[in-house]
């Protein structure tokens, strides 16, 4: 079964999501550092539908920068959490709080999201098709199939549509996870530069319901 979500967090961690559990994933020996479920490790999260299920999760703050406030979607609707005080600030429906999407799929829900390295734009991924949603003007810069604007996916599964995706803690490569398969992708060459099992990808991962 596919992961739900993932995100990348200061200090080479990734929070990965599954169902209403949540593992604090740390590349840097690649184990878990901490398992639990999604009410008990985000308390401003208890008694809200995000406690029981995320479509897709992304951090706000340009590329490693400390991110204190994260993006949470589930259904139609979002919450913008702030991790140090571990609230809620906002939650509303996807298409009153971010405008440029109103009227469109991505408004009933989105699969996947993941932010750029400006800090200024967000990819939203919906099916077999994405979109370069711009933070500043609330605007879409651009709407495709993945297999179009991102030709490095072209003829691949994950061309039909992704689980999760998460930027890394290198420069414009960002992963992609599809069933129980991964890809670290190179947005500069628009190539993968590793794709396999993400038993083998992220060891620390193996025999858990993330993988």
């Amino acid at each position: 079964m596919p992961l739900d979500a993932a995100v990348n967090v200061p200090y080479g961690a990734f929070y990965v999501f599954r169902g209403n559990r949540y593992a604090n994933y740390k590349l840097n020996g690649d184990t878990i550092e901490n398992e639990d479920t999604i009410h008990n490790g985000w308390p401003g999260l208890q008694g809200t539908r995000y406690a029981q299920h995320v479509d897709a999760v992304c951090g706000i703050g340009a590329w490693m920068e400390n991110r204190e406030t994260i993006y949470l979607f589930s259904g139609d609707r979002y919450a913008r959490y702030y991790v140090p005080d571990e609230r809620i600030q906002r939650e509303a429906r996807i298409e009153e709080a971010w405008p440029g999407l109103r009227g469109t799929p991505y408004a009933n829900g989105i699969d996947a999201a993941c932010i750029n390295d400006s800090n200024e734009r967000l990819y939203f991924f919906k099916e077999d098709r994405y979109v370069n949603y711009n933070l500043q003007t609330e605007t879409i810069l651009r709407e495709n199939t993945i297999a179009a604007a991102w030709p490095g996916l072209r003829g691949t599964p994950y061309a039909d549509g992704i689980d999760a995706a998460a930027q890394s803690n290198r420069h414009r490569v960002l992963y992609f996870f599809k069933g129980s398969r991964y890809t670290r992708y190179n947005v500069d060459s628009e190539t993968m530069e590793a794709e396999d099992t993400i038993a083998k990808g992220w060891p620390g991962l193996k025999d858990t319901i993330y993988m």
